[in-house]
C-alpha cells in the first residue's frame, strides 16, 4: 500500500467546510495531498482525478487555486 501513497498524482480538491468555497487542483504524492488543509482550517478532500493523459511528471508538488 505504501507504493500507492507515494505515487505522484494530479487531483481536484475542495474544502470540507460547507461555509468555504475553496477549490484547488494539486499535483504531488498522494499521501501529501491527503494531508493538505485549507487556509480556513478545514480539510481538503480529494474529489477526483483527471484522465490518464493528464498525469504529472514525477517528483513535483504543485497546488493551484481554481476559479470560484
Amino acid at each position: 500500500m505504501r507504493i500507492l501513497a507515494s505515487m505522484v498524482v494530479r487531483a481536484r480538491l475542495f474544502c470540507s467546510d460547507s461555509r468555504c468555497a475553496a477549490a484547488f487542483e494539486a499535483v504531488g504524492p498522494l499521501d501529501e495531498l491527503e494531508a493538505l488543509a485549507c487556509s480556513c482550517g478545514g480539510g481538503l478532500e480529494i474529489i477526483g482525478f483527471p484522465d490518464e493523459g493528464e498525469r504529472p511528471s514525477h517528483g513535483r508538488f504543485e497546488l493551484f487555486a481554481l476559479a470560484a
